[in-house]
């Protein structure tokens, strides 16, 4: 990248804001394939109340998301237009040293030593959630793994060890995600530009009040010394000399942005395992430590990455796939388009595990991202898949209702199948 000053935007669909908007909501990845075959690897979309973005999916614009040059762009900047509860004093709202430092207070517990420690107690705890599951009858396979990862988050993660405790935040935090139109696409004071705001942001301000209560609660007692501390985030956060409030905000955030896409990642490899009983065959003989239990799971995700992009706020004028881009311009680094590069992958539309049993991923492939901002997360990723899924596939056959995986439809910031993958069980 280099710097240059034309601030002239590359082409792009020229339907109205609203109909983007619309069209994108619908069918995100359909609507980005179709723009790359028409306009290239770098084109412009707009949105209604959101502006002019730039979507690219070339070799500069992954520098981008590396921070290779950390004065070309600033993240928490841009996470803050499309999550309005990330503060700028919040992992995923700040930037700079202010991120460097919420980061260190969040991250020791996803280390990978600690999380592998808990996978037993992991896989106990998805053997009781696979119990209460519907057998016979149709039920949508993501409510089911929401909870799930929620309940793991909660107890080994956050580090709410009691269980009448962790089963109250657990249902407080889903109540709160599951409020219509959370996260809010647009901040409060732009409200006006998104029919229903004010009252979307007011019943999610509602539904987040239980929370914020009970994790008051949990930080002010291990600060007390009422209950231990314990080794999660809470312990973390409540040894800082943070308010109780500002914890609790980064807490809120956390939690927010964390729950979704390991409940897709989840609800996606099993319906790849159930839509061929040779995999789940391959997976019972050999086990999930097996070379081709990841191989499925990176296949899966690359077809079906919960995370829609990586977006970028220009700091400085740079040049992304030969177009020059001027500071203040919002560039989305699309996974999907990445993904489903036929140069890096052929045949990128077919669904094909041994892509990543011939050595290491493409550069190209980031189901956690690249840089400063990786997903602290990915960890913790492994290891839920690996107690999660066999311990479903062992004691359930899933038996998906559509002939092919489910197309992705945006909900907030994350890629979901459009009927929540919709399954019926029968016990194994």
């Amino acid at each position: 990248m280099r710097a240059d000053p034309s601030p002239a935007l590359p082409p792009g669909p020229t339907a109205h804001p609203l109909a983007q908007a619309a069209v994108f909501a619908r069918d995100p990845q359909g609507a980005l394939l179709r723009a790359r075959a028409r306009y290239g690897p770098v084109f412009t979309l707009r949105f209604a109340g959101v502006g002019p973005v730039v979507v690219a999916a070339t070799s500069d614009a992954i520098e981008l998301v590396a921070d290779a040059d950390p004065t070309a762009s600033r993240a928490g900047e841009a996470r803050r237009r499309v999550l309005p509860q990330a503060s700028a004093r919040s992992m995923f709202g700040s930037d700079g040293d202010e991120h460097r430092q919420v980061r260190a207070r969040i991250t020791p517990p996803f280390d990978a030593r600690r999380v592998a420690e808990r996978e037993v107690a992991m896989t106990e705890r998805a053997r009781a959630h696979v119990k209460t599951w519907p057998i016979g009858r149709p039920f949508r396979l993501l409510s089911r793994t929401r909870t799930l990862a929620e309940d793991l988050f909660v107890r080994f993660v956050l580090g709410v060890e009691d269980d009448v405790r962790a089963r109250m935040v657990v249902q407080a935090v889903g109540a709160a995600l599951r409020t219509p139109g959370n996260p809010p696409l647009t901040p409060p004071d732009r409200d006006e530009q998104r029919p229903l705001g004010p009252l979307l942001h007011a019943e999610f301000e509602r539904r987040l009040r239980p929370l914020r209560g009970l994790l008051t609660r949990e930080v002010a007692d291990r600060r007390s010394g009422r209950i231990p501390m314990g080794d999660g985030i809470l312990a973390h956060v409540a040894a800082s000399e943070l308010s109780d409030e500002r914890i609790v905000d980064e807490l809120l955030v956390v939690l927010a942005a964390a729950q979704e896409p390991m409940a897709i990642a989840l609800t996606r490899v099993l319906d790849r395992f159930a839509r061929d009983p040779a995999l789940v065959d391959a997976l019972d003989r050999d086990g999930p430590d097996a070379p081709a239990f990841d191989a499925v799971a990176s296949e899966a995700l690359r077809l079906h990455p919960p995370a829609l992009a990586s977006l970028r706020t220009l700091t400085r004028d740079v040049v992304v796939g030969g177009h020059a881009l001027s500071a203040g311009t919002d560039v989305m680094v699309a996974f999907t388009l990445l993904n489903r590069d036929p140069a890096t992958f052929p045949d990128p539309d077919r669904f094909a595990p041994s892509r990543f049993l011939d050595g290491p991923p493409p550069p190209t492939f980031l189901p956690f991202g690249i840089g400063e901002r990786r997903c602290p997360g990915e960890p913790l990723a492994g290891v839920e898949l690996r107690a999660t899924v066999p311990t479903v596939l062992a004691a359930l056959r899933l038996r998906p209702l559509s002939r092919e995986p489910e197309r992705a439809v945006q909900r907030a910031t994350v890629l979901v199948p459009q009927r929540s993958a919709l399954v019926v069980a029968t016990r194994r």
